[in-house]
């Protein structure tokens, strides 16, 4: 029964025509591309986690001498 009611639902679906297809894809793409660009950006940006790597590097360096 319900296994009915969803292949109905899948039928009147959005998702099997193009528009539903190029939404889909479009929903996919933003969602990989844009945390993606942000990280980066961010990364780009931001000084603090420059600082803490470097300074993690210094920590290391100075205890090995």
């Amino acid at each position: 029964m319900l296994l009915m009611c969803f292949l109905s639902l899948m039928e009147q679906s959005s998702f099997r025509t193009n528009d539903g297809i190029s939404f889909h894809t479009i929903g996919v793409i933003l969602a990989i591309v844009v945390p993606i660009t942000f990280a980066i950006l961010w990364l780009s940006f931001s000084s603090y986690v420059m600082s803490r790597y470097c300074s993690i590097l210094q920590a290391y360096k100075g205890s090995a001498e």
